[in-house]
């Protein structure tokens, strides 16, 4: 079993599930999931919503007879689309034409995607993702529960939190917290007295965080979405030797650097990607020049 306190004291890369079962086929995700399993990444990203409801399930598979050696994350809060619906059925049709005609499966993919549904965070609601979750992902306990997409008001709800804690304590979650949306007021959350564990944010909405002290596990995603901001460098008193990285790798380095420790989320098909990418995560601080 993986403690929280070990991703808590270094930087760990995790793989971000949420193409599994939509533009990634389950045969292709279970590819992905085994190399980077053997790569050494053990930390997996999910959410009742993703893959239109189906990347748990493929997780679930994969996982089976390695519980104790993975790290598996989950949320609530967005509800997956009716698996019987029209758009959800046209996925299979998206992945077919992809080849053929790109722009049409990107219509198809942003049709389907409508369907999610965001509700309000109740007990109810997670008492009902969860149990769904852990029978999707075939095991009785997840190391990290998160309200997706949330406020701070949202992981303050004593209700919410009471439920959880009960969960917490008859052992079907280990932790929880909150994937907090971009115009969340993090900060706000350093002053008051929770028992959140892990906070996951946007890179790009979120990067002056970083400079705050937590005793929170903090999990960065859209990491590569700051790549426009370094196409001619990286932040500021920092230097690297341009020549040798491109965009994405410099803003996945800056985020390796302001990060320090906890988890930063990456979706990877190739070894030669997850390969790079530990490489960098592993050596940044020999690549940049403070």
């Amino acid at each position: 079993m993986i403690d929280i306190s070990l991703l808590q004291s270094q930087l760990h890369l995790g793989l971000g599930c949420s193409t599994f079962g939509g533009s990634k086929s389950a045969k292709e995700a279970k590819l992905i999931l085994n190399l980077a399993f053997e790569e050494g990444i053990n930390y997996f990203d999910l959410a009742r919503s993703y893959g239109y409801g189906n990347a748990e399930a493929i997780v679930g598979d994969f996982i089976h007879g390695k519980r104790d050696k993975v790290f598996i994350c989950s949320k609530f809060g967005i509800l997956p689309p009716d698996p019987s619906s029209v758009k959800v059925k046209l996925i299979g049709l998206a992945r077919t034409v992809k080849r053929m005609v790109p722009g049409l499966s990107s219509v198809v993919r942003q049709s389907a995607a409508q369907s999610f549904s965001k509700t309000v965070f109740t007990p109810e609601l997670a008492q009902k993702s969860l149990h769904d979750s852990l029978r999707a992902l075939k095991t009785d306990y997840l190391d990290l529960f998160l309200l997706h997409e949330c406020s701070t008001s949202d992981v303050m709800r004593e209700d919410v939190a009471a439920y959880l804690e009960k969960e917490r304590s008859a052992g079907k979650i280990r932790h929880w917290g909150g994937t907090f949306l971009a115009d969340a007021n993090l900060k706000e959350l350093l002053n008051i007295k929770t028992n959140i564990d892990a906070l996951q944010f946007s890179f790009v909405d979120h990067q002056t965080f970083l400079k705050q002290k937590t005793d929170s596990l903090r999990i960065l995603f859209s990491v590569f979405s700051m790549a426009p901001r370094f196409s001619n460098q990286v932040g500021e008193g920092i230097s690297v030797v341009l020549s040798k990285h491109n965009e994405f790798e410099r803003s996945f380095l800056q985020a390796c650097h302001d990060l320090e420790r906890g988890v930063i989320l990456a979706s990877m098909s190739s070894k030669e990607h997850i390969r790079q990418n530990l490489s960098l995560m592993a050596n940044y601080k020999n690549i940049l020049i403070e």
